[in-house]
């Protein structure tokens, strides 16, 4: 009983979507379904009595010739109004609801906590409501329609045909009970059968993705990762083949018995009616309506089968859709509005785990900074530099200890708040298929503001590129569309830095800045970061030491702890660990410059 309230909440809330969103697609489909289904078996069972048993009894040809003109009319008007309503009142509403519903996914996505993508259980469920999104809404509500056509269908015709023979009806009702046992079966074994398949789909998309994409085409042709992808590809395929060669013969069984139920059916109605127009008990009339009213009644009932299980398919496939919608997140806005002015950020005593692990990431980190002041954060991969910073966003909060605002907690202000006073670059940088202007301001531009990111681009060397490519600065910056602007890792990734000069951002992250630039290139872009963001409060990863040596505070990190902290001079005067890479970076320095005169 609690799936059948589960099955029937499930789909009574997508049809609520569809009623909310496009109420004028109910209206047209119902009027389809009820009023024009109605038609069909007035004309393949009431109609064809009528006619023969006319003729028969020798009724006027004029009164024969009105009905059938009427019925003509009826046929054909139903034939145009299915023809307009498939190919160009559906199709255009259909749209519109796979849009709507790829919106409200998409905003998901979009607000979700980002631990969510940290798991593969979690990533498989947004994969797969991802799958259903575009088309599961509209298959429930194809699914009612037909269910309601199909009821239609068959209480006519069986008002037809239970006035000429009832017990012909007994036929139907024993193919009805037993196919929907076995469409039930088949539904449960589909369903489990196509989600054993996701990983393994997912795998064959990445390794199609990876093989389609021109930034990984150099690794693919110069190492071994080819074999590596088409091992991944094997082993999926592999995989689907064995669930197939287990699951289908199931599903086979499943399809082919209630298909032999309903023939055997059928041809017993026929023997049936055969045997009762031979002892004279009805007219040819009404063999004719008994003959196309069982086969009709079979054929509905059969449809039936087929429809009210796919609601529970259905839900099967909606629990994934809905489960994303309704995820609560972890991390919760708090009411407390920040417009960027403030005087300090404190860390106190913070410590992280990543969800579903027990390693501290970071672990007792303290720190405070005010405003106008430049952190630099250095150390080894893995000390825990990037997972500091995913704090500072608030991307996840602490697992223990506090992050404070200006004495107040950080979970107290507004998220969002938050997140868009604080301009990042990010280790993994990325530019998009839109105009230089649209990729800096992250958004659509006015022509007034061109002008500041004209400046922008001349500071940092890529305005003369790109105007003499496009005079017009309206190319985009891929050729993922159309032919567009080709930008190297390290022009791409001033692309990245002039984004966080564009923005006011009281805060700023800049986790690598100059990672895939050359030393000239470096020393200028670093001169303007420290020119441009006097003022704010900066916090700048890197693993070049001489790219953080003018911070006013340097956090030196390992294994998630801070091991010194003070200025560049305080802490080559404390002589520690910190004193000896740095002076270990400069000697290779040293001895790269000699060995290149």
């Amino acid at each position: 009983m609690k799936m059948i309230k589960h099955i029937i909440k499930n789909n009574l809330r997508a049809f609520h979507i569809i009623r909310k969103t496009i109420p004028s697609l109910v209206f047209m489909t119902m009027f389809k379904s009820i009023v024009l289904a109605i038609i069909e078996p007035l004309m393949t069972i009431w109609y064809f009595r009528y006619v023969l048993d006319a003729v028969m009894m020798q009724v006027p040809i004029r009164q024969i010739l009105t009905i059938t003109l009427i019925m003509c009319i009826l046929v054909v008007g139903k034939q145009l109004y299915s023809s307009w309503y498939d190919k160009v009142f559906y199709p255009a509403k259909a749209l519109i609801l796979r849009k709507k519903m790829r919106e409200e996914m998409y905003h998901k996505l979009v607000d979700i906590d980002i631990s969510n993508y940290d798991n593969s259980e979690s990533y498989e469920k947004i994969s797969r409501a991802m799958n259903e999104i575009d088309s599961r809404i509209l298959s429930v509500f194809q699914t009612a329609a037909n269910t309601i056509e199909s009821s239609v269908i068959l209480i006519t015709s069986l008002g037809i045909v239970l006035q000429i023979d009832l017990f012909i009806l007994l036929f139907s009702i024993l193919s009805l009970i037993i196919s929907i046992l076995f469409n039930i079966g088949y539904n449960n074994i589909d369903y489990h059968s196509r989600m054993a398949q996701v990983s393994d789909n997912r795998e064959i998309d990445y390794v199609h993705r990876i093989l389609n994409l021109k930034d990984y085409s150099q690794d693919i042709r110069t190492t071994g990762l080819s074999s590596l992808l088409f091992g991944m590809l094997n082993r999926a395929y592999l995989n689907l083949h064995k669930t197939y060669k287990q699951e289908n013969p199931k599903l086979m069984i499943y399809d082919a018995l209630p298909q032999a139920i309903v023939l055997t059916s059928t041809i017993a109605s026929i023997f049936y009616i055969i045997f009762r127009i031979s002892l004279g008990y009805i007219s040819v009339g009404s063999f004719a309506a008994l003959l196309n009213g069982s086969q009709s009644v079979t054929a509905t009932i059969s449809g039936l089968f087929v429809f009210i299980p796919q609601f529970q398919q259905h839900s099967l496939y909606l629990d994934n859709v809905f489960e994303i919608l309704d995820c609560q997140n972890y991390i919760t806005s708090g009411k407390k509005n920040f417009h960027g002015d403030f005087s300090t950020i404190e860390f106190k005593n913070v410590s992280f785990q990543y969800p579903n692990s027990d390693i501290y990431v970071l672990k007792d980190i303290s720190f405070k900074i005010h405003k106008g002041e430049m952190v630099g954060i250095v150390g080894h991969n893995g000390a825990g530099k990037s997972t500091l910073i995913k704090l500072l966003l608030r991307l996840y909060d602490p697992t223990e200890g506090v992050i404070l605002l200006d004495g107040v907690d950080y979970k107290e202000y507004n998220t969002q708040d938050l997140r868009n006073s604080i301009g990042t670059v990010f280790q993994n940088y990325f530019v998009y298929p839109f105009t230089i202007y649209e990729n800096i301001a992250m958004g659509y531009v006015e022509a007034e503001q061109n002008t500041k990111i004209d400046i922008i681009l001349k500071d940092i060397s890529l305005y003369e590129k790109i105007h003499n490519i496009d005079s017009n600065m309206n190319k985009c910056l891929s050729n993922e569309f159309e032919n567009g602007i080709v930008l190297s890792g390290g022009e791409q990734q001033k692309v990245a830095i002039a984004r966080v000069l564009y923005k006011a951002n009281p805060i700023v992250v800049m986790d690598e800045p100059s990672s895939a630039l050359d030393p000239i290139s470096e020393a200028e872009i670093i001169d303007l970061v420290y020119q441009q963001f006097k003022g704010r409060a900066v916090f700048m990863i890197s693993h070049r030491l001489s790219t953080t040596k003018n911070c006013d505070i340097i956090l030196h990190m390992s294994r998630g702890k801070i091991i010194e902290s003070g200025s560049h001079e305080q802490l080559m005067k404390h002589g520690g660990t910190y004193c000896d890479l740095f002076n270990l970076q400069a000697e290779r320095y040293m001895s790269d410059s000699e060995g290149k005169v």
